[in-house]
């Protein structure tokens, strides 16, 4: 039994299909009239572009052979003896209109070519304007001026060095220039060394500046909380600055200083890096007085007080419950020694108030 024919879409349906359907592309006006502009332009040039010229040889016929004549023999004789009063000789017409030059633009095509560039151009650019819009800013109402003064710092009744001290200190921790060549030109050395070695080039850069870093050593047989505190405050500090702090540990005499990441330092092995380092060696003394005393230990205390004395930026910090034990022991070595109140002020290399 066949089966029925489908029943035909409705009429709403069809409108719906044809609906869907993405809409032509309609080709711009201004396309399309600067489409009609080049080939007109095109075909005005090729009407006025001028013929190319042909050039025909002319065939030269051989005339009659040319004879000489030796020094006894006479002429034709058709040919006067005598000069004549008129000569007549053959002479070139040129028609002046079978002549073509060369074609050039006159005024009017010259005006006819500025003002389809210039059409051509206004086109551009209302199509991109109309294309890319210019954005108008958008009004801002008045917020004020656009820095502000630091606040004051939070009050902190268990800090043991003032808050505007630890922020100042930052500021003034000073660099130490190093060996290491940068990629920056140093002119006037340049200069310089260029004119003493006979105008070859010879080019100097400016040295590499570091950050002093900045090293607390404290004696294990410290009885006082004050000084790890104070320390702690201050690597706190300067790690919100930027600045690289650590702490290390001793007995004694700083001859053998234990970092978190390296038990074992030596002072007296550094050469170089660690000696620009700005150091500051807490102790109450009374571990150094023992070395002092003992014979066995006191060529080598006295060996490595001496080379302390070398360093360029290094104090000793007094913790004695007097703090006037250290004093009395570093003063024949040449070592300074200070309080731990004046720590910020030797740190920023100013003078403490008074």
């Amino acid at each position: 039994m066949p089966l029925p024919d489908a029943p035909p879409p409705l009429p709403q349906e069809r409108d719906e299909d044809a609906r869907q359907q993405p809409p032509p592309r309609r080709v711009s006006t201004v396309l399309l009239a600067v489409l009609i502009s080049v080939c007109l332009g095109a075909l005005l040039i090729w009407w006025w572009w001028p013929r190319p010229i042909v050039v025909e040889q002319l065939r030269e016929e051989p005339g009659p052979p040319t004879t000489l004549l030796s020094a006894g023999e006479t002429g034709p004789d058709d040919l006067p003896a005598i000069p004549v009063d008129k000569v007549w000789f053959w002479q070139a017409e040129v028609d002046q209109k079978a002549v073509y030059g060369l074609w050039r633009l006159g005024p009017a095509e010259l005006t006819f070519l500025g003002l389809v560039a210039r059409t051509l151009a206004l086109a551009s650019w209302w199509r991109y304007r109309r294309r890319f819009p210019r954005l108008k800013p958008e009004s801002r109402r008045y917020l004020g001026y656009g820095w502000q003064p630091l606040p004051p710092p939070v009050r902190d009744d268990g800090a043991l060095i003032d808050a505007r001290d630890r922020r100042q200190l930052v500021w003034n921790i000073e660099q130490f220039v190093s060996d290491d060549p940068t990629r920056r030109l140093h002119l006037p050395e340049t200069v310089d060394a260029t004119a003493r070695a006979g105008g070859y080039v010879h080019l100097c850069f400016e040295p590499a500046a570091y950050e002093r870093e900045i090293w607390f050593w404290l004696d294990r047989q410290l009885n006082q909380p004050t000084p790890r505190t104070a320390v702690q405050q201050l690597i706190a500090t300067l790690a919100a600055a930027g600045l690289e702090a650590h702490q290390g540990l001793f007995t004694d005499v700083p001859d053998r200083v234990d970092w978190p990441g390296q038990p074992i330092y030596r002072p007296m092995h550094e050469e170089w890096y660690g000696r620009q380092a700005l150091v500051i060696i807490f102790s109450d003394g009374e571990g150094l007085a023992r070395r002092l005393d003992n014979p066995l230990y006191r060529y080598a205390t006295e060996r490595l007080l001496r080379d302390l004395r070398r360093w360029p930026r290094l104090c000793f910090i007094d913790c004695s419950p007097t703090s006037a034990r250290l004093a009395p022991l570093l003063a024949p070595y040449g070592l300074e020694t200070i309080a731990l109140a004046d720590l910020p002020y030797w740190l920023g290399g100013v003078e403490p108030r008074t």
